[in-house]
């Protein structure tokens, strides 16, 4: 029996429309073998049962996702489609400079952005956690010191600063939203992730007693999947722990100021 072993699972930290992308993508993904693959009348069951049960889940995030799509989440989503424009334009400018080394990380960073490119594309809680990932980038040691460089910390403030924003708002009315349809969600959700756990635990042992494609491409699906959003989590989670830090020491500071007699 061969050595066949999937990453960690990300489920149980995925916003809902998160969790619906992140299964169906695999279910979809694994679907879309195809027959000539996929020759395996149980794998294929489970994968088809996958696809219907999230189809019902995505109904009900539809139905919440309607109503959270208020004139004031609209603005402010577009507020911070537009401050990735900005950094993304001063940038560009940055590469008609006559100085050898702005130009240099101009192009590094426009590299950078390229690959996050989609981020406006993606749903509003995917989207917001992409944000977080490309400006805990910009802040790191790698790219920091390019963004000091040409002189765009202005906007990668500006772009974090409304991203927090849009955040604080969208979680607010989504937990109002999603109340009214808790048991809904709750139950399907549960329901998906039982499949998801089943499908996975078929492919798994199947993967380790058998060497065909199916199961190896199957397998491969999901690791590429949970790898992903593993990534994505990790950052978003780093991003959250900097911003407790930073409060901290905000309120050390203010807290260690003299006052005055």
């Amino acid at each position: 029996m061969k050595k066949v072993t999937f990453q960690s699972s990300p489920a149980h930290l995925l916003s809902q429309m998160q969790f619906y992308q992140y299964i169906i993508g695999q279910a979809n993904s694994i679907h879309g073998l195809g027959d000539t693959v996929l020759t395996d009348t149980e794998l294929k069951q489970l994968v088809a049962v996958l696809i219907a049960l999230s189809g019902d889940y995505n109904k009900v995030l539809l139905r919440v996702q309607k109503s959270l799509i208020t004139d004031d989440i609209v603005k402010q989503d577009r507020v911070r489609d537009f401050s990735i424009a900005a950094l993304r334009a001063a940038i560009k400018n940055a590469h008609y400079s006559t100085d050898a080394e702005v130009v240099r990380c101009s192009v590094a960073l426009t590299i950078l952005l390229n690959t996050y490119s989609d981020a406006a594309r993606e749903d509003l809680d995917t989207e917001s956690a992409t944000i977080d990932k490309l400006v805990g980038e910009l802040e790191g040691p790698t790219y920091k010191p390019m963004v000091d460089t040409i002189g765009i910390a202005p906007n990668v403030a500006r772009l974090k600063t409304d991203n927090n924003t849009f955040k604080t708002l969208y979680a607010k009315r989504t937990s109002e939203e999603v109340a009214k349809d808790a048991s809904d969600t709750r139950e399907l959700r549960s329901k998906v992730n039982e499949q998801y756990m089943l499908l996975c635990d078929y492919v798994l042992l199947k993967a380790r007693m058998k060497d065909e494609p199916q199961y190896n491409q199957s397998v491969q699906i999901i690791n590429e999947a949970r790898s992903r959003y593993n990534a994505l989590m990790a950052q978003h989670q780093a991003n959250l722990k900097k911003e407790k830090e930073k409060e901290k020491e905000k309120e050390k500071e203010k807290n260690d100021k003299p006052t005055k007699s």
